[in-house]
């Protein structure tokens, strides 16, 4: 069961889309790692490492979700303080490396 969302309803949070999968019956299993973006060089680093590496990532800010292989959404985010990176955990070992750069310390 595969279709194409609208823009309406791609706006669905983390939260929100995991309690929809897990009531169908998934297993969802998500991590968050928390980063911070500094400048246009980090968004368009982190959107570059992302949009190279297979599945979905979503970056958050509150309660806006974006899709954070879309360099336009990420730049739509507030930068000013530490985003949450939500990854799912079967692509989580092929990425932490690639980000590390921009994870904050704990």
């Amino acid at each position: 069961m595969h279709r194409e969302l609208s823009n309406t309803e791609n706006m669905v949070s983390t939260k929100e889309l995991r309690r929809i999968l897990t009531a169908a019956g998934w297993e969802v299993r998500l991590k968050k790692v928390m980063i911070k973006l500094n400048n246009m060089d980090d968004v368009q680093g982190l959107v570059s490492i992302l949009a190279n590496c297979d599945g979905d990532f979503n970056l958050c800010k509150g309660r806006i979700t974006v899709d954070a292989k879309s360099i336009l959404g990420v730049c739509s985010l507030d930068l000013s303080g530490p985003l949450e990176l939500w990854v799912f955990e079967d692509e989580m070992q092929d990425v932490m490396e690639k980000i590390r750069p921009y994870m904050l310390a704990g």
